[in-house]
This record gives structure tokens, sequence and C-alpha cells, in this order.
């Protein structure tokens, strides 16, 4: 039984007028004060009508609609707005008295999808759809006299039929309150249409193209997985992009009519239509294609060979690709970024790229699907999966790759707001930072924890466990991972996926005596235990690598570790890949490519104007006296000044030929960059070769590549100075054994 404060209880209903005026005017704080106790926890639902969602739904307005379901005394308010997906749904409140109880979008009302059976049919001058949708339900436990659907507000139901009969409804925006039916199972058929017109927002059609993605143009309740078959009438000779299998396509003066089957139960849908160019090629069973208005016919090729490596990587190393192809959508319709649709992904622009990020959500996302109503799991793990990927896919130097792609674990402000476990795209921006970029630092910080092998072996744990059809949490990975580790990492989830915020602590009094390495750790709020790596400099630039756990002895209000190393070193650097989230101050980044080319001034050559295209910053008319800063491109026979910048590189050019470290490229197909030192602690870049996309650098300094910028060889320089690097005096102990030589 529901028991509401005194003050609720005498209070008068709130009436709509009133409630909709609060809510145009985004004031949280009145619309609060109507409602119950229960809905304020764990937080407050409204508060997203301030904030927006992740991906800023609710960015055009908020509205309070009434909604009176059929054959009921019940009444609703629904907060409405023009939505978007995979973030923050129009909101339902029950009315009791004067109060106003939170209908989470996650509650069914005992009814459940099974499976959609859509017909969609284009009009694309009116800019419009028209669908009926035979949907499979079945009852769950505690059954009740209505259930709502959702979509997109923009979509107006005209009917609803069982057995040809009509099933009382009512609408109000995006939700639609349905009489409940009678037996345990059904199949319901809903006619809906309306104007599809939010480009790069939502749904989108234009001459030439219509596309339904980031949208939810079809019925779902609680955003729970479903399969679905559709029929696609588009007009003749337009191509359909649907998800999972195409079953058939057939062409008569009419139009053209496309069917697909997907068996993969998923929350979100996508569909496009357009007489889109097409690039595909086979690459054993699966076939790879790339679609797109506004790409050339070899970008696309492009594409299908930039996914090649990466689907190959994921197939054997998570589960087998559950399709038969995959493909990259190209979009102008679509807004920002990309959006996977498990058999494909759509893209508003970053085509063609080495996108590891996009497939890897067939997994996570698709095979196990994430509502997004409780966090944005699926995001760390897509976002991990591109380091995954870019540190062990087998192309080029392994070793070298290891340590180009090292995530940077900086920090965020927006990591204070939530936990990764809780962190639902109802906080707003913080929610997509915590999402995208805590989670998948975390993650990476669990793999130096268990080694990639285990870590791999953990997520297809995972995969196998988890039920299909049923939406993943961070706590179904927790049970994979201690099921496949057999040991306990609580105390890991606890302090990374359970707290808000980072690490924030002190490594000071680091010392050598008589073999043994000691040092102090103070932290600034909680403590975390960290497993923390060290680099061991000795002289000859031989360096190695050990842990140390940061909560190894408590000694009053800090803790003490202490550590066997036989030999005296020469320098001691904490964290030296800064992969740990904790505060990190300015001066621990080596130099790296990636930060030098955002600010560099760029010299070109006349002779190679054609190479490194796009690359570098501002350009120079004359070399300047000063290197500092500046990207040079050319070859030491074209600008002089690179013979010897080249050799302090590491490279070795003739002709068309570069060589490093007894790697040698063809400088017409591929190319490299280096950071080099100059005198005062100076820095200049030199760059050579044609490439046909911006090579990703990673964090290295020198990185030699492929055509498509690729990384082949390269370095990738520890932190030896700055914070929390300590000085020990060098003596004449013997050297050590075991290290790797710094180049």
């Amino acid at each position: 039984m529901l028991f509401l404060p005194a003050f609720i209880l005498l209070r008068q209903a709130p009436d709509l007028k009133s409630l909709d005026a609060l809510a145009q005017a985004r004031n949280v704080d009145k619309l609060s004060q109507f409602l119950t106790p229960d809905s304020l926890r764990p937080m407050n639902p409204l508060q997203v009508i301030k904030t927006n969602g992740a991906y800023e739904t609710g960015r055009l307005g908020w509205h309070a609609l009434e909604l009176a379901p059929p054959n009921s005394n019940q009444s609703y308010v629904v907060f409405a707005t023009p939505i978007t997906s995979e973030d923050v749904g129009e909101m339902i409140f029950q009315r009791i008295g004067a109060a106003l109880k939170y209908v989470p979008e996650d509650d069914p009302l005992a009814v459940r999808i099974v499976r959609h059976h859509l017909d969609v049919r284009f009009d694309i001058p009116k800019k419009s759809i028209s669908v009926v949708d035979d949907v499979d339900l079945k009852k769950l436990p505690d059954s009740r006299p209505y259930y709502f659907i959702r979509m997109s507000p923009y979509l107006k139901v005209e009917s609803v039929t069982e057995k040809g009969k009509p099933v009382p409804f009512t609408q109000t925006s995006g939700v639609t309150a349905i009489s409940a039916f009678a037996g345990q199972t059904a199949t319901v058929t809903v006619k809906y249409s309306g104007v599809v017109d939010q480009p790069q927002y939502a749904g989108s059609i234009v001459d030439g193209e219509a596309q339904l993605s980031n949208d939810y143009w079809y019925p779902t309740i609680s955003r729970w997985p479903a399969p679905y078959d559709i029929t696609v009438h588009t007009p003749k000779g337009w191509l359909a992009i649907g998800q999972g299998e195409q079953v058939s396509m057939n062409e008569d003066a009419s139009g053209r009519t496309t069917k697909f089957r997907m068996d993969m139960p998923v929350t979100y849908y996508s569909l496009s239509t357009a007489p889109y160019k097409t690039a595909s090629q086979m690459d054993g069973k699966l076939k790879i294609s790339a679609w797109g208005l506004a790409r050339s016919d070899e970008q696309l090729k492009q594409q299908t060979d930039l996914y090649k490596p990466i689907l190959e990587y994921y197939d054997k190393n998570f589960s087998p690709f559950p399709f038969s192809g995959y493909g990259a959508l190209y979009s102008q319709l679509y807004g920002g970024g990309a959006l996977e649709a498990y058999s494909f992904a759509t893209y508003g622009f970053g085509v063609p790229s080495e996108d590891a990020h996009e497939p890897s959500h067939t997994w996570w996302g698709g095979a196990i699907d994430n509502t997004y109503l409780h966090s944005m799991w699926n995001e760390s793990f897509a976002n991990f999966c591109e380091g995954l990927y870019a540190r062990n896919v087998p192309l080029g130097n392994h070793q070298e790759r290891q340590l180009a792609f090292i995530k940077d674990a900086k920090v965020d402000q927006d990591y204070l707001v939530a936990s990764c476990e809780d962190a639902s795209p109802w906080y707003g921006g913080p929610a997509s930072s915590i999402g995208y970029e805590k989670g998948s630092k975390v993650l990476q910080m669990f793999e130096t924890e268990i080694g990639t092998d285990m870590m791999i072996k953990t997520m297809q744990q995972w995969l196998k466990e988890n039920p299909k059809g049923e939406p993943g949490e961070w706590s179904g990975y927790e049970k994979a991972v201690a099921n496949a580790t057999h040991k306990d990492y609580d105390w890991f989830f606890d302090e990374w996926l359970r707290r808000k915020g980072w690490a924030d602590f002190e490594v000071k009094n680091v010392q050598w005596n008589k073999g043994v390495l000691t040092g102090d750790v103070y932290f600034t709020g909680e403590a975390y235990r960290i497993n923390c790596e060290m680099l061991l400099l000795y002289s000859e630039n031989r360096q190695v690598f050990r842990k140390f756990d940061t909560m190894q002895k408590l000694n009053g209000k800090h803790y003490t570790f202490s550590l066997s190393v036989p030999y005296r070193p020469l320098l001691v650097s904490i964290d030296p890949w800064r992969r740990v989230l904790r505060t990190q101050h300015a001066d621990e980044t080596p130099p790296q490519l990636t930060e030098m080319l955002r600010r560099s001034h760029r010299y070109n050559d006349p002779k190679h104007a054609d190479w490194l295209k796009g690359v570098g910053g501002t350009s120079l008319a004359a070399i300047p006296q000063d290197l500092d800063n500046v990207l040079l491109v050319g070859t030491p026979d074209t600008i002089p000044q690179m013979a010897l910048l080249c050799g302090k590189a590491g490279f070795i050019v003739r002709g068309d030929k570069l060589t490093y470290d007894n790697s040698t490229i063809d400088l017409n197909n591929g190319g490299a960059l280096a950071v080099v030192d100059l005198p005062g602690g100076k820095h200049c870049i030199v760059g050579l070769g044609k490439v046909k996309l911006r090579p990703d650098t990673g964090r290295a300094r020198t990185d030699v590549f492929d055509s498509y910028g690729r990384f082949l060889r390269g370095y990738t320089e520890p932190k030896t100075s700055g914070w929390m690097t300590f000085k020990i005096a060098a003596t004449s102990d013997k050297k050590p054994t075991q290290g790797h030589v710094i180049k």
C-alpha cells in the first residue's frame, strides 16, 4: 500500500495546464513537489527536463499531456518531447490523488513483445511512412487491464486489431495505451503512420533518401529486445538496407519490395533506403559491403577493406559473427557520429575509417542487448574494444602496437556525477562521458589486472551465459568474470563500477636500500587497491616493469609498499603508461605525435605535395629557422634538414623506400611520422609518404604505417619525467640481467 505525506494528500490535484506550463518552463523543482516519495528514488526522473538526455533528447522542449487508458478510471500524465533512440524516453506518471507516481519505462505492465512482423511503405514526396505491425505478444504474471506501447511521438496510431476485431486504445504523444488481450498470447495488429522529418536527430525523409535510424519507428514495450520480420516497399531502383538477413527482393512497375529477417533480438532497429552506390567483397562466407550517395566508389571499397581485419578479429576472439554480411551505410541525413545496427552501421561522417567501435556492438549491444535504461555499459565495451583491437590485431609489430594504443586514463569532472553502474541517460551529458570514457578506461585497467587472454575469456564467458534476448547490465559481466577466473574481483568492481569519481593519490618518498624499494602512498578521499605499474630505469637505458599494491600496508593515515629490487634503479616512474584512472599532471605525457600534430605548423616540400594529406596544422610557405613544433613533409633529397632529422628518428630513406628497424615500406603506399628532439627541449616532426587516410598514431612518437594509415611499426615512450617520477642516485651496482632497451 502506498502511503503519501500529509501535505500531498491535502493538496489539490495539479491541473494539466499548470503541469504543462511548468514543463515548458523546465521548472523541475516545482514539478517534483507533486511526486510520490518512491518516484524520487534512486533519482528524480524529472531532472532530465532540465539537463536533457545523454544525446540531447528533450532539447526541443517538454509538454505535459493527459493519458486516459481505455475502459479504465485511472489517469496518467505524459511528459512529452520529440525523442531519439538510446536516450531518455517520454516519461509517464500515474495520478494518485494529488500526487504523481513515476511509471519506469522498463515496467512492461505485464506484457512482452515476442516478435514483430512489420510492413513499411514510404511516401517520399510527403516525407511519410505507413506501417502495419503484426505484433506477437505474451502475458507476464500480474496481468493488468491495459498495457503501453511506445514509439516516436510523430507517429499516430490509426487502428489496433486482434483477429480483425478492433481493440480499444488511446494515444498521447508517443505513448499508446491498449486494452489487454484475453489469453496468454495474442497477435495484435497495429497500424500507424507519420511524417518523418527530423534530419540529423532521428528519422528523416528527403527527395532521394529515407532513413529510419536513431528513431523509435516501431512499437516497443519496456525496450525489451525482440526479433522481427520486415517487408519494405521502396521506389523502383532504390536499395533497402535493413538488419539481419535479406530474404528476397522483387521489383515491378510499382516499385521494389525487399524482405529481411532479423532473428537476433535487439532493442534498436535501423532501416534506410535510397539509390545507394555499393561496394562489396567476400571474406570467406562473409559479405562485407559499404553503401552511400556522397562517397566515391573507391571510398566505399576502402571501407570494406578496413572492416575485414576488424570482423575477423572479433569473430575469432568473441564468438562467431552471427550474420552472413556486415556493412557501412553513409548518410548525410544521420547526425553526428555513427549508430550500430549489428549487421551494419550508419555513419553521418567518417567513412572510410578504421572503425572498430560500431562492429563490436554486434556483440556488445546486439548479442547482449542494452536498453540504456540503467547504464551505458555497452558503449564502455565498444570503446574498450577499439583499443583491444588496435593493440592486438595481427597487423605490424604486436609488441609495439601494445604500447602505442594504450588509452590515456585521464579523468573528467563528469565522473563525479554517477557511477558506471548507475549512469543512465537520465543524468544527461555526464552519462555519455561515463559510459563511453570512464567505463572503457576501467575495462582497460581490468585487462591490466588479469591479462589480455583472461580478459577475452571473461568476455566470451558473458556471451555464453547471457540468456538470448535478455538485456545485459554490468552485474552480468561481473558474474561472468567470477565464473571465468574462479577468483573474487568484487573489490575491483566495488571501487571502479560502484563508486563515483576516480583514485586521487600521490606516491612519495620512494627509496632504494639494500635490495628493497619502498615508498609511501597518500590518498585524497577514498583509498583504492591498485596493482599499479612501475618503471625501473637502469643504466644503458634498460627498463624493467613491476607492480606494487597501493594498499599493501597501512601506516597511520597513509599506506606503504616495499618490493624486492636487487639492483638500484636510476629512476622510478609510477604508472608510466598512465593507465590508472587518477588525477594526472600535464608534465606526465612524453612527446607523442597525436598531441604535437594538433599544434604543429606544416611545411610541405612542393615536389611531394600529395604526401600526408590532411596531417598537421597551418601551412608554412618556407622552412623557419626555429623548427620547434614544425612538421616537415618531404625527403632528405629535397629538404636537406631532414637528413639529420630522419637519422635521429631511425629512418633510412633511399628513393621511394623507407627502412625503420629492418622493416621497409614503399612511400607510395604508406609512410612514417616521428617526433624528433631538438636542442633546448624543443621538438619537431618529420613526415614522409603517401596515404589514403589520416594515420592513427595512437600515443606513439614514431609511427610507420601502411597506405590506410594503420600502424605497422613504431616507438612509444613511457613517462620518465614529471609527476611521480623519482631519481635514485646512480652507483656502481651490477646491471640487471633482464629488461628492455629504450630506443
